[in-house]
């Protein structure tokens, strides 16, 4: 193929990256202060980490570590300069990475 296939979560990472980014323009904090629509964007965001976590608990790993570090990678391509092919980046369930 001449095209680039993500996988591993990537997709499903970015997007949620991207709606809690969106959240917190929303006003308020997560909590009491909240806005009905912005507690329901995060629990969207939420939702979509689902099939991340799996594939990292499928593959007997630390699926908390990962997707954290998943997080902040896709956090990085979303809103620096220069690191915007790491939005291709997804989960590495061979090396745990």
């Amino acid at each position: 193929s001449d095209g680039i296939v993500v996988g591993g979560g990537a997709v499903d990472v970015a997007v949620n990256v991207a709606i809690e980014e969106w959240a917190r323009t929303m006003g308020g904090s997560s909590g009491e202060g909240a806005s009905r629509e912005q507690l329901a964007a995060e629990l969207w965001a939420a939702s979509l980490l689902t099939i991340p976590k799996t594939l990292a608990l499928n593959a007997a790993k630390d699926a908390t570590e990962l997707i954290a570090q998943l997080r902040a990678v896709h956090s990085k391509s979303q809103k620096e300069e220069g690191f915007q092919d790491l939005r291709f980046y997804g989960l590495d369930l061979i090396n745990g990475k």
